[in-house]
This record gives structure tokens, sequence and C-alpha cells, in this order.
């Protein structure tokens, strides 16, 4: 073999496209990736190429870090799409290609956030040099809409281009993510990219705006199925404005459709809480930090208290738009 390890360029991508269908069976758009990947004209993913076969890669998104755990401005990166072509795996391939990536992107970065699966997270634990955060679950809700359930005026959706209107709400809201998550991150995250498949529901009182739920809904039959992937309130009370979240979907949809509704959490939901059948249906995402300096256990530690959201992620993503 004669392996190169290198940054992507733009015409890496068909290659890219190609490898990524042949390990996870769906299609990737170059408008998807180069939201993801694409920072300041330069590619944050890396691949290692067999002459000029692309035989694995890995890509990383930029965030800055929440203020609260670092007063100057620090990034941290999210790893995504991880993939080695079948014939190249268990050769330690893909762990020279991360500790490369790593090497690459180490300026002004405070360590990196991965997503192993449990055989990877197994081998993580071993290396003792990774903090984690959490194992989240998918939860899903079979909502059974009734005549009885009470609709509350404090809810309701708003048109994506009104957001801009609510910078301040971004500025006073609790942060409780690891993630510096202002208007410039929600901007990005939902506005920037297929910004028509999100849907916000928000909750005002006096016209100020205390809490935001961002969803996704995909109709099929008699079924609406509500993705939960972000939500912000100025108080940090997700489960009870979930509750309420809950009771305005069945006001909303009525006897229309069935309402199934998925969220995930990093605690053990218990299903006494909501008055509708509730399945964890998924448990297997491991959150872990790899920090670039490992002797600083006071920030290591402190990271480890705050919290994801489905749409730090790509979780449920839709990365095959092309328009």
């Amino acid at each position: 073999m004669n392996l190169v390890y290198r940054r992507i360029n733009e015409k890496d991508f068909l290659k890219i496209k190609i490898l990524f269908y042949k390990v996870f069976k769906r299609k990737i758009s170059k408008k998807f990736y180069n939201w993801r990947y694409l920072d300041n004209l330069k590619y944050n993913s890396f691949a290692v190429f067999d002459n000029k076969k692309l035989i694995a890669h890995v890509g990383f998104v930029k965030y800055e870090l929440n203020k609260s755990l670092n007063n100057s401005k620090k990034y941290i990166y999210s790893r995504h799409s991880s993939m080695v072509d079948l014939r190249y795996r268990n050769k330690n391939i893909y762990s020279k290609l991360l500790n490369f990536s790593f090497l690459k992107l180490k300026i002004n970065n405070l360590g990196f956030i991965v997503w192993p699966n449990q055989i990877n997270f197994l081998i993580l634990k071993k290396k003792n040099d990774y903090y984690k955060f959490s194992t989240h679950s998918i939860y899903s809700i079979d909502i059974i809409n009734n005549k009885k359930n009470i609709y509350s005026s404090l809810y309701n959706f708003f048109d994506s281009k009104d957001v801009a209107s609510m910078d301040n709400f971004f500025d006073s809201f609790k942060q409780n993510s690891i993630l510096n998550k202002d208007f410039d991150y929600f901007s990005n995250r939902y506005l920037k990219y297929d910004k028509k498949n999100y849907k916000f529901v928000e909750k005002k009182v006096n016209q100020e705006c205390l809490s935001l739920f961002v969803l996704s809904f995909e109709y099929k039959k008699d079924t609406v199925i509500v993705k939960v992937f972000d939500f912000y309130s100025i108080k940090n009370n997700f489960l009870y404005e979930l509750n309420n979240l809950i009771q305005f979907l069945s006001m909303y949809f009525q006897n229309k459709y069935k309402i199934n509704l998925l969220f995930w959490s990093a605690n053990q939901i218990k299903t006494s809480i909501f008055s509708h059948k509730i399945n964890r249906i998924d448990k297997n995402f491991n959150i872990c930090f790899i920090p670039n300096n490992i002797s600083d256990s006071k920030f290591n530690h402190s990271i480890g208290k705050f919290k994801f959201f489905m749409g730090d992620t790509d979780v449920f993503c839709n990365i095959d738009k092309t328009n």
C-alpha cells in the first residue's frame, strides 16, 4: 500500500460521496458536506488515499465553546462522517488518520467531541485520555389525541424570518450546552441549510419569549413523526416544557394524524412523567471529550457537566438535500 494522509479539497467530493454510500448506504450532498466541514475556504476534514483511491475519511465541525467555560474565545471540534473502506479495516489506518487530524486542528482548539460506538468506546476507555459526557438515548412517545387536551395560548409557531428579532432571547436564555449557542450558532445550524425542514414553536408571556423548540415534521400516511432537534429556555426545564409541547401538538393536529414524538436525553426518563406511551428505542450514543491538554483537569471535568442536544449533531439531518 502507498498510503497518503492529507486534508480534503473540493475535487475529492465525488470520491467521498462514493465511499459514504458504500459504507452507510446513504447519499450525501455537496451542499450538506460544505455546510458541515468547509471553514474559511478550507475543509476541516481529512482522508487517507491508497494511490488515488480514497479509503478512509473523517470530518470535524468547528464550534465556539460556551463562554462560561473559558473567558477567551476558544473552539472545540465535533467528529463526524468517520468511514473506512471494508478492505482496509483493522489495519490501524483510521487511528493514524485521527492522530493526523488532531495535529492539524490543534491550534486554538481545546479538544474534540467524539461519538464512539460500543466497540470503539471500549477501545477508548483503555487509553484513559478522554472524559465521558454521557450515553444518550432516543425516546419515542406515541401521542394519543383526545378532545380533553387544553390548548395553551402561550405556545405558537413562528416563521424563521422572525428569528432575527429574537437576538436578545439568545443572549438571555440559560446556556447549559457545551457550545456557545448564541444567535450566530442558531442561524448557521437551522437557517443556513435546509431551513424549510424545521418548525419553530415558542412560548411567549407578555411578548417575551421564554422557551423555544426546534422541530421537524415527517408525514407518513396517517402519522406525523415529530423530531425534537433543539430546546432553548430561560429556565432549565426541558421535561416540563416537553409536556406542554405534547399538549400543543395534540391540539394542533387534533384527530387528523397520529403523532410520534422523538427526542433524546442523557437521563433515564420515567414513564410516569408522561400520560402517553413512551419507549426508549436507541441507547448507543456515547459522547466523549478528548482534550488537547489532559493535565487541565479542572476544565476537563467541568466540560462534562454540560449538555448536548440532538441539533448539535448530525442525528436526523437531511444529508442528501440537493436544493
